[in-house]
């Protein structure tokens, strides 16, 4: 997403755009194959990342449109206001 985010502000070339949709839809994939959540928490990050999978797909079909990142990005706000994970800064935060 930190590349994704450059999109809004600079703009990219499409086949970087292709490039950094493709890397979030294989992160998907593994987080969905190697998911082992309990039934709540399973559903929670599953819309979180059906949401990941729109941005990416629209990415997709229109690379010069960086209006989905923000939904995206929206997407990883709502994954760090409800899970504690350590890797993940939380919302407002300045950390990387």
């Amino acid at each position: 997403m930190e590349g994704l985010s450059r999109h809004e502000s600079d703009g990219l070339a499409e086949a970087q755009v292709h490039e950094l949709a493709t890397a979030v839809d294989e992160a998907v994939a593994f987080m969905f194959a190697n998911c082992e959540l309990e039934p709540e928490p399973d559903h929670a990050l599953h819309l979180i990342l059906a949401q990941l999978m729109v941005g990416s797909r629209a990415l997709h079909a229109n690379p010069s449109d960086s209006a989905p990142v923000a939904s995206m990005r929206s997407a990883l706000g709502d994954y760090a206001r409800q899970f504690e994970d350590p890797g993940m800064p939380s919302p407002g935060s300045t950390k990387p």
